[in-house]
């Protein structure tokens, strides 16, 4: 079971980071190729440090992942505000919110293509 819990968190932790490097638009191969090296290294590490020094390095680490979240966040929350005022515009006008991304050109490439396509309407 340990295992088990050890091998998710280490491929959840991954995906987070990875997920992040999309985001900040270092998704290039050099950069996801580095990813993987340092966390095959922290694994690796992990085996052969010490208990104390690798609870040091787990919480730089963690450390340096909630900078790169709350970056993430920052730059989101221009988008969300945008969102989120036009969503409280249409519940004041008492109609059902819908979001329409032809409404904001200025976020269009932060979206997936066909991520938002109505499918009430199919």
């Amino acid at each position: 079971m340990v295992i088990l819990f050890a091998f998710s968190s280490i491929v959840a932790n991954y995906i987070y980071a990875e997920n992040n490097l999309f985001f900040l638009r270092l998704n290039n191969p050099k950069a996801i190729w580095c990813l993987r090296i340092c966390t095959f290294a922290t694994v690796i590490g992990g085996t052969l440090l010490s208990l104390p020094l690798m609870w040091q390095l787990a919480d730089i680490i963690m450390a340096c992942m909630a900078i790169t979240n709350l970056t993430a966040i920052l730059l989101l929350s221009p988008v969300v505000h945008t969102i989120a005022s036009d969503y409280l515009r249409q519940r004041k006008l008492g109609v059902r919110p819908v979001f329409d991304p032809l409404r904001y050109p200025d976020i269009g490439r932060q979206l997936s293509p066909d991520a938002w396509d109505d499918v009430s309407q199919e």
